[in-house]
């Protein structure tokens, strides 16, 4: 249970301890309180957090003050993203080793419909087969072209899959239902003693965020097109953007005037950032590598990739992001 804090029986067994969020400052909860602080800690420091078994009761309950902690600091969305991706990741890698026969009840957890496939198709053993409605929604966020429905077989209505398959699809999942528990304790009320914890957390984490300097000033963000914005200000906050997205938003950015060092700062604040990958991928599409510099697609690609968040009145004469920004810098110049 200390594994899978999604679990139904994890919350039960914590509600049969007789565990409350306001009896944190008690002083033979302390233990408590510092696994939270340090769960929190983790997810910034190194975008994991750790398992500690040592004692099984702490590491449990540590949990939910993790997240009442988190829903204090109403304003820190980028370290509430930061920490469910880190706690999604310790799932996935303790899925791994959880064993075929006992992930379906796992899966029943989250309300997905599965089965056990007991023939191969084409020639390939798959251990499960997730209804193609269930995989959909939970692929939706996971980049590369793996995740696409047409990248597996479809039977009767079940998408087939591989066990790392399946514990990725839970792992997203459950930080999904981390991001949900976090807004929806924030309304709680909470004891003056974890709102002072709240605000030492802020305190110790702030360090692995760096500001995010633009040298062009605002009229630069003022002139981007309602997709790029949106995503560029997704990131700042720490969001994740999809394959398509980045590709898109750093393109963007390239063609007018970023630097490769710029942009990887932006991609900093994503919850999932990953430097090496995110500086060859920068540089790629830079031209840094291959001499050819990438342009942003299309406002129909953005559109047939659900990219477009709406209009205002300067998208209709535009057909490309970067002839808006043209032209929306030649307005300003005007006024």
């Amino acid at each position: 249970m200390a594994r899978f804090p999604f679990l139904p029986q994890t919350l039960e067994y914590v509600g049969k301890c007789g565990f409350s969020i306001n009896d944190v400052g008690r002083p033979e909860l302390q233990p408590v309180v510092d696994r939270a602080v340090k769960r929190i800690e983790e997810s910034m420091r190194t975008g994991l957090v750790t398992e500690d078994l040592s004692d099984l009761d702490i590491e449990i309950t540590s949990f939910p003050v993790a997240v009442a902690i988190l829903s204090i600091l109403k304003n820190e969305g980028w370290l509430r993203r930061r920490y469910a991706t880190a706690e999604a990741k310790r799932a996935y890698y303790s899925l791994l080793k959880v064993s075929s026969s006992e992930l379906p009840e796992m899966v029943a957890s989250f309300g997905w419909k599965i089965k056990m496939p007991k023939s191969p198709i084409d020639g390939v053993n798959y251990s499960f087969a997730l209804h193609f409605t269930d995989y959909l929604v939970n692929a939706a966020e996971l980049r590369g072209e793996g995740w696409r429905l047409i990248s597996h077989p479809l039977v009767n209505g079940f998408v087939y899959l591989t066990p790392n398959q399946l514990a990725r699809l839970m792992s997203a999942a459950f930080e999904r239902r981390i991001l949900t528990r976090v807004a929806e304790r924030e309304g709680d009320r909470t004891s003056e003693q974890l709102s002072k914890v709240a605000n030492t957390v802020l305190n110790r984490v702030g360090v692995y965020r760096k500001p995010i300097k633009i040298e062009q000033g605002p009229p630069l963000l003022e002139s981007f097109p309602p997709c790029m914005k949106k995503m560029y200000e997704s990131l700042k906050l720490g969001g994740k953007l999809s394959h398509i997205g980045r590709f898109a938003l750093t393109s963007f950015l390239g063609s007018i005037g970023f630097s490769v060092e710029k942009i990887l700062e932006l991609f900093k604040s994503a919850s999932d950032f990953d430097e090496k990958k995110t500086t060859y991928q920068v540089r790629h599409i830079l031209g840094g590598r291959s001499g050819r510099v990438y342009t942003p697609p299309s406002c129909a690609t953005l559109k047939t990739h659900g990219l477009c968040c709406g209009s205002d009145t300067l998208c209709g004469g535009a057909h490309h992001p970067l002839l808006y920004y043209q032209r929306k810098n030649s307005e300003k110049k005007r006024s």
